[in-house]
């Protein structure tokens, strides 16, 4: 079906300052027009008087299905202590326990304006599902933890992973926990399969003081060094965190071409630190935002993340405006843009609301002063996906009842 949203006021993301008015063609999937458009006979029209389209924001680091501990073990004080019970808890998840919460997941996101994100989780099979039925676009991790003995045994499923990559809203990538939960040979193997299929390799790095500690005790490097040592260069790589840099990390990361993927909340709940956002940017390093799990945020909104980033970027430097709305946005969306022949993923926020007025700016507005709950209409891959703030592939209250009940049982287990 050919949709025309027309009357938008449109931010590309091309360029810092970058404003089209006009209307946007979608057909097959694709961004076919921006700006004038001529509409097609028979066109599904939707007019976009007082609204703002963008490209969706996207969630580059999560464990989705932990939707199941969010607001679980609030009273721990240190990542590990939290980690630990947490972990206990996790070890009586069923596959079947897996589908329904993510898409409750899904649906929290979608809601929030995101349809793209990075998950590294068990029993990924419920989530590709989920993926399926809910039409949005994910990245799943094949997950690594342990000795090698244990690392061989979950590679059994590079098969299914294999599979993935025909379709066209999933991917995959290898998902080493970090240094910390996985052996020397695990990292090592991890890598070697990484470049072997072509993918990327995302891990934990660098998320605390002491996880960055024991790293310099035990072998001598930090995180960062340590994997660069165990050839991660080779391959394309997703960081999460990088709370604790050396110095000596910044040009490694550098010349790694890692995307750092920046969790603000998480790291601030479990008072893991503040990254420092800034000096990443000025060293040329790419960094995307990420929620990380809802048991450690303890939601999914990117708004929320975006806002953070860019205050707590500011805050911990003592400087007004230390990043850019525009440079906020471009990682909040992944670099994603609104382009003629580009994917038709893109959201469309409703700008009649006392916290908008006046508009002014609309790159601060989305930082300082936008709610995911402005999010009003939601496309995947030219497909409608929430209409009106209406999800139309998820049943919302039926996956929050399953979800619900899961979990009375799982504390039971």
């Amino acid at each position: 079906m050919k949709t025309v949203i027309k009357n938008l006021t449109i931010l590309p993301l091309t360029s810092a300052g970058e404003l089209i008015s006009g209307s946007i063609l979608i057909e097959e999937g694709l961004i076919k027009a921006i700006g004038e458009v001529t509409i097609p006979s028979g066109a599904r029209i939707i007019d976009g008087y007082n609204h703002l389209a963008l490209p969706p924001l996207v969630n580059n680091h999560t464990h989705l299905s932990m939707v199941y501990f969010r607001n679980y073990g609030s009273g721990y004080t240190s990542l590990q202590g939290w980690l630990e019970a947490v972990w206990a808890l996790e070890d009586r998840l069923q596959e079947d326990d897996i589908f329904s919460a993510s898409l409750l997941g899904i649906g929290e996101m979608i809601l929030s304006g995101t349809c793209h994100f990075r998950d590294m989780y068990f029993f990924p099979e419920g989530t590709a599902n989920a993926v399926r039925e809910s039409k949005v676009r994910a990245n799943l991790g094949l997950t690594l933890f342990g000795d090698l003995e244990e690392t061989h045994k979950r590679l059994e499923r590079l098969p299914l992973f294999r599979e993935w990559a025909s379709e066209s809203l999933l991917s995959w990538d290898i998902a080493p926990h970090s240094i910390y939960t996985c052996s020397e040979a695990t990292l090592r193997k991890g890598i070697e399969v990484a470049q072997r299929e072509g993918v990327a390799l995302n891990i934990h790095a660098s998320e605390t003081a002491q996880e960055v500690e024991e790293a310099l005790e035990k072998f001598g490097l930090s995180p960062i060094a340590y994997l660069q040592k165990l050839g991660i260069g080779e391959v394309a790589s997703l960081l999460p965190h990088c709370v604790h840099l050396l110095e000596s990390d910044y040009p490694i990361l550098r010349d790694l071409g890692a995307t750092v993927v920046h969790n603000p909340s998480s790291n601030a709940k479990l008072g893991c630190g503040i990254a420092p956002l800034k000096r990443l940017v000025d060293e040329d390093i790419r960094v995307t935002l990420g929620s990380d799990g809802a048991a450690s945020n303890n939601a999914l909104d990117m708004f929320n993340e975006l806002r953070l980033a860019g205050l707590l970027a500011s805050a911990s430097l003592q400087e007004a405006n230390a990043l850019s709305p525009f440079a906020l946005l471009k990682m909040a969306t992944a670099g994603a843009t609104l382009e003629v022949g580009g994917v038709a993923d893109l959201i469309l926020i409703d700008l009649d609301k006392p916290h908008l007025t006046p508009l002014n700016d609309p790159f601060s507005a989305l930082l300082y002063s936008a709610k995911s709950s402005d999010v009003e209409y939601l496309f995947c891959n030219g497909e409608l996906l929430m209409e009106k703030r209406e999800l139309l592939t998820i049943e919302l209250e039926r996956r929050q009842s399953e979800v619900k009940k899961i979990w009375e049982g799982i504390l039971q287990r």
